[in-house]
Order: structure tokens, then C-alpha cells, then sequence
């Protein structure tokens, strides 16, 4: 059971909302995802199955996630038989790939991605951003996520050995996607 003061807590800071979001993304059925009323009663499961609190599944704005299963970049999470979430990975990366200085030192990079498809031709990988973003600086900051889905899709390719297709940033703020 979670302490009382957890369930108790109703106004989540941004990051804890993106924290909510993020977890909604990770374990909400996707096939649900096709109308806001079944995503609604998707996060009531996600409650009622205490992946998330009441304040979290609050925060989350089931429209928001209705605009993306609408989108182009929703309907192929949604007819792909091969959808992974938060993939762990942990892999050992030259630094001068990493632009960490000419060295034959090797880092190791440990990361989580949000989600990726597998598709007959290669791989799209995709990173859900709950950043407060406007038009006149969503690609700024789609620009700083730049290095870190870079070393994504490196070490997704060498882990699959499969060709990266596409990367994308889907901003949930501006029901937007950027591919980098």
C-alpha cells in the first residue's frame, strides 16, 4: 500500500506531471488509445492497479494522448506488432563518439527509451516530451534533445543491429512531432 501523504499530494510540480504523463505512456494499452473515453478508462485501470496515483492520472490529460493516437506517428504505434517501452539499455561507447575529446577511452552510457517500432525496414524510435514548449521554441529545444537521441539510436542499432529509420520527438504540449 502507498503512504497516505503520497495519495494525499494534489498539486504535482511540471516535472511531476511529466513524470505522470510518462508513466501513462508507458503502461497504457495502446489499442485502448482510439477515443478519449477509452484512454480515460485506461488511466482509471493504471489507478485502480496502482501504476499511478490519483493526483498523477489527474495530471494527465487524456485528449493530449487521443491527438497523438490520431496522429500519423499514433497510428503506426498503433498497427505495429512490434512496439517496445522503456528499453533499458547499458553499452560501452568510444568518448570520441560521445564528443567527450579524442581519447580511446570508453564510457558507459546506460539509458531508458521511451519507445521504439520495429518495422520490416528498420527501427523508429520515439521520445515523448512533456516540456512547456510554444511554436517559437519547440525546435530550439527539439535541437537540445539532439546528442541525446543520437546516443539512443546508436546504441539501439548496435544492441538490434538494425537500422535506425527515423527519429522522432513528440511534444506533447504542442501535439507535435520533430523529427531529428
Amino acid at each position: 500500500p502507498r503512504p497516505r501523504f503520497i495519495e494525499e499530494t494534489k498539486n504535482l510540480s511540471g516535472s511531476e506531471k511529466g513524470i505522470a504523463l510518462h508513466l501513462a505512456m508507458q503502461y497504457i494499452c495502446y489499442s485502448k488509445c482510439v477515443t478519449v473515453q477509452g484512454i480515460t478508462e485506461e488511466l482509471e485501470r493504471l489507478y485502480t492497479q496502482e501504476y499511478m496515483t490519483r493526483a498523477q492520472v489527474d495530471a494527465v490529460d487524456p485528449e493530449r494522448i487521443y491527438k497523438l493516437f490520431s496522429s500519423p506517428l499514433g497510428k503506426l504505434l498503433l498497427q505495429s506488432n512490434e512496439v517496445r517501452r522503456e528499453f533499458k539499455f547499458s553499452i560501452l561507447m568510444p568518448a570520441d563518439e560521445l564528443k567527450l575529446g579524442n581519447t580511446e577511452d570508453k564510457v558507459l552510457v546506460q539509458g531508458v527509451i521511451d519507445c521504439f517500432v520495429d518495422t520490416p525496414d528498420g527501427l523508429v524510435v520515439v521520445d515523448f516530451k512533456s516540456d512547456k514548449v510554444t511554436q517559437r521554441n519547440v525546435y530550439e529545444r527539439a535541437g537540445s534533445y539532439k546528442i541525446q537521441l543520437d546516443t539512443y539510436c546508436t546504441a539501439l542499432e548496435r544492441i538490434t543491429g538494425r537500422p535506425i529509420l527515423r527519429r522522432v520527438l513528440y511534444f506533447f504540449a504542442l501535439d507535435m512531432e520533430i523529427n531529428l
